[in-house]
């Protein structure tokens, strides 16, 4: 009974950093299009906002439960929870990625690879061993199809 409210409380706390990481990323990609005028996708930050959104949900959902002192939520959504921040970046490199770098170097020199590095950080913070390597086998999974994809 303890375990699942500290998994419950854990899970809140990842996910506030998560939901900060994608606002941070969207008004980063905002700025480089409004100050710098670069060639990038607006849709990445309409990606991040929506991924935010759902982030805020998932995070109303278990906010509700340890109020209402339940110690569980159901295991779809925390597993879709996983499969979603993952795919985010994934979907960054793979359909996102400037088209001003060299198509040889769009798997590697896209900023959206580099946010794989926080994100699984943040994905594999998890208090059940197996739920945190799964995590990391789908982000290596997810990387390296979206690197195919592009290159």
């Amino acid at each position: 009974m303890g375990f699942r409210r500290a998994l419950l409380l854990s899970e809140r706390r990842r996910i506030y950093g998560i939901t900060a990481f994608f606002v941070v990323l969207a008004v980063g990609i905002i700025v480089r299009i409004l100050i710098y005028r670069t060639h990038v996708s607006p849709w990445g930050a309409v990606v991040l906002l929506l991924a935010a959104g759902y982030e805020l949900w998932v995070l109303r959902v278990i906010t509700r439960a340890l109020d209402a002192g339940k110690d569980h939520v159901p295991r779809w959504l925390l597993r879709s929870n996983i499969l979603m921040e993952i795919a985010v970046p994934a979907l960054g490199v793979a359909y996102l990625s400037s088209p001003q770098i060299g198509f040889e170097y769009r798997p590697i020199a896209n900023p959206w690879a580099l946010a794989f590095f926080p994100l699984i950080l943040l994905s594999v913070l998890r208090l059940n061993p197996l739920v945190s390597q799964l995590a990391g086998v789908i982000a290596a999974i997810a990387y390296m199809v979206s690197a195919y994809y592009v290159g």
